[in-house]
């Protein structure tokens, strides 16, 4: 995993991050640093990169996998990504609904929110890092746009975003979906596909598609 990790920085520099967000993650080495896996391709690129970049804050880094229940292989992304923790030798903690159930996109990131924010305090972590991709960007722009957002609704995902004392930071918005994928396969890197985001029950799905 190390060599993968490597090989995934020379393709893809500290330089082609986000200035700003990287700026955040060179700040306060002394607290704990959450990394959010999901285990699909962004957030499995985002964990390996940022262990490559910042082996001085390996001591400090947990990650976080929240499991929805809501697909047959939610188990099995799970398990992905705590074997891909523990192989990196690195912490990891797991939440999961009590109940599995069908809710809109916005209540499902807000549970999974939820709980990385309450192991952050815990766990004394100021900054949280996300996997979002420059196509994230631009879906999120679509899918508020149709939803009557404001100006400053429309600038998100944000490579900076302040929840309180945790800073939400997401390097990778400056790549684009397609690169990723293209730099797991061509290094065998394997990840966990969500076939929910295929489904055209999603509106941001059925923006993707289109």
């Amino acid at each position: 995993l190390l060599t993968i990790s490597n090989s995934l920085l020379a393709c893809c520099p500290i330089e082609d991050w986000h200035e700003r967000a990287v700026e955040f993650l060179n700040c306060q080495d002394d607290h704990t640093l959450g990394i959010a896996c999901s285990g699909g391709a962004d957030s499995t690129f985002a964990l390996l990169l940022v262990y490559a970049v910042f082996p001085r804050l390996r001591d400090k880094m947990v990650v976080l996998h929240y499991n929805h229940k809501l697909r047959e292989d939610s188990d099995k992304d799970e398990r992905f990504v705590v074997e891909l923790a523990e192989k990196l030798e690195l912490p990891h903690e797991v939440g999961q609904s009590v109940k599995a159930s069908k809710e809109d996109e916005g209540s499902l990131r807000e549970q999974r929110l939820g709980f990385f924010f309450k192991v952050c305090e815990r766990r004394n972590a100021s900054r949280l890092i996300q996997g979002h991709n420059q196509d994230d960007v631009a879906e999120t722009i679509l899918w508020r746009l149709s939803r009557g957002s404001s100006p400053r609704g429309l600038c998100a995902p944000r490579p900076v975003h302040q929840h309180g004392d945790i800073s939400l930071l997401r390097p990778f918005i400056t790549i684009d979906r397609a690169k990723i994928r293209e730099m797991l396969s061509r290094f065998k890197m394997p990840w966990c596909e969500d076939e929910s985001n295929d489904s055209p029950e999603y509106l941001r799905n059925r923006i993707r598609m289109n």
